[in-house]
């Protein structure tokens, strides 16, 4: 790099530096409290585009609190979801574009109709939106016509997998971690997300499900216990189709294990 590029290149870290510090603060501080009114443990799991914060268990009024900088742009996002006992939900819990104004200290509070944002002055609460109200909303926007060539088209769509190859997967997951540790267990999909599941020792959980006309479906699943965090793709239709309908994993200390009639297929972390 010649001398001019490279003073250049630092000219313009300067002045991004100043710009940043000029036009907004930049350094926020996001809490988290369950407040479920009857004394509910909180399952929560947030992330970004860039960092995955896992799953945390929070107790009755206990908290969880982290500390990130806005980017450049101010297009940072942190989208969580929450679960308790037979209840799921997600939400927003940080959007720059709305939250960089009024707060770099984001305190919120989870109740059973939703978050509450506790504002030095007053506090503003949401209501969840479900998975069934988009669902309804979106079919609202559809018309009458287009939802019938939609239904065509599945019913077509339905017809060629049974036709040409199989379709329908089961996939089970087993604790067996080696020291006895319970596992909470976070899968979904692009279209499904089957929430935060705690496994103890040697208990499993399963779920079924059909590969996509494309087969590109693609089951993502976190995995947690003690001070451990790890995330895997369980299932990969372009990996896993051909080799089994029911995948059945083992999970150790040291990563996944797929339990094939012949073999096991053991990956690391």
């Amino acid at each position: 790099m010649s001398l001019f590029a490279r003073n250049v290149f630092l000219l313009w870290l300067l002045m991004l530096s100043s710009t940043c510090n000029a036009f907004g603060r930049n350094e926020v501080h996001v809490k988290i409290t369950n407040s479920l009114e009857d004394g509910a443990d909180l399952y929560l799991h947030c992330k970004s585009a860039d960092n995955d914060l896992g799953v945390k268990i929070l107790h009755p009024n206990a908290s969880y609190g982290w500390s990130f900088s806005i980017n450049f742009f101010a297009t940072t996002l942190f989208h969580c979801s929450f679960q308790w006992e037979y209840d799921s939900h997600s939400f927003a819990i940080y959007k720059a574009t709305g939250d960089g104004q009024r707060c770099d200290t984001c305190s919120w509070k989870i109740k059973r109709d939703g978050p509450c944002l506790i504002l030095p002055q007053n506090s503003e609460c949401y209501p969840w939106d479900s998975l069934l109200q988009r669902i309804n909303k979106r079919k609202r926007a559809m018309s009458l016509y287009a939802r019938n060539i939609f239904l065509l088209w599945l019913l077509m769509l339905s017809s060629t997998c049974n036709a040409f190859g199989r379709n329908e997967v089961h996939v089970t997951i087993t604790n067996s971690l080696e020291d006895g540790a319970d596992l909470y267990l976070h899968c979904k999909s692009a279209d499904n997300d089957l929430g935060v599941k705690i496994l103890h020792p040697n208990t499993s959980y399963g779920w079924s499900f059909s590969i996509n006309f494309f087969a590109t479906t693609l089951f993502h699943c976190s995995f947690q216990w003690e001070y451990y965090s790890h995330s895997f793709a369980i299932y990969k239709a372009t990996r896993d189709g051909q080799r089994c309908d029911t995948c059945s994993w083992k999970i150790k200390r040291d990563g996944p294990c797929l339990i094939l009639p012949q073999h096991s297929e053991c990956y690391r972390w």
